[in-house]
């Protein structure tokens, strides 16, 4: 892994779900208003004024934010690219859960369960795959048989265990694509065949 993949990643898991969410939230603002305020972003946080303004000091020193007390705040270069990719990163996760035929509000729980906790590493894999199902949407199809194959399969209480986690078959699968260092498209093309992982964990 290079330097900078490294110091990418270490720095994207130094930032708390809090850092992030105000980063986002300012950009939004910005993107919309030209400027975000302290009440508008408690407002969209639902948090108290000084909690944000706490925060916003902090981001400061940190370098991600230009703040001055009772004026708008922006986003430094830094912090622009911190929020640019944190809504790749939503994108990316959104489209492929979609892509698994999840609903709405499933799409929406897991996006904000898991969006935090992603490596850039996990989320370069993720766009990969996302672009592959793209490419061989026959590939897809295999996988979504797959999928609901081993739901069926479990039935009773383990369907119940394994449905609160759709996204452990692409997770397993994600393991695979890895390993194959996402090359996967041009080395078998459209005639691979999907070899399904490992069924669900037993209780």
């Amino acid at each position: 892994m290079s330097a900078n993949r490294h110091n990418s990643g270490r720095a994207a898991q130094s930032r708390s779900e809090s850092t992030e969410d105000h980063l986002e939230r300012i950009q939004d603002l910005v993107d919309r208003k030209g400027y975000a305020r302290v009440a508008d972003i408690a407002a969209s946080l639902g948090l108290s004024r000084s909690a944000v303004s706490n925060m916003v000091r902090r981001l400061a020193a940190r370098g991600f934010v230009n703040y001055e007390k009772y004026r708008g705040l922006t986003l430094t270069a830094e912090g622009r690219a911190v929020a640019k990719h944190i809504k790749v990163r939503d994108h990316t996760l959104t489209e492929l859960f979609q892509l698994l035929g999840l609903s709405p509000e499933t799409v929406e729980q897991e996006v904000e369960v898991i969006e935090h906790h992603v490596t850039p590493e996990t989320l370069r894999v993720f766009s990969r795959l996302v672009s592959f199902w793209r490419k061989h949407p026959r590939q897809l199809e295999a996988f979504l048989r797959y999928s609901k194959d081993a739901n069926s399969a479990v039935g009773g209480a383990g369907l119940t265990h394994w449905s609160r986690r759709p996204i452990m078959p692409l997770l397993r699968f994600s393991r695979a694509f890895r390993l194959l260092g996402g090359r996967a498209a041009p080395r078998y093309g459209s005639s691979m065949r999907f070899r399904p992982p490992a069924g669900p964990p037993s209780n």
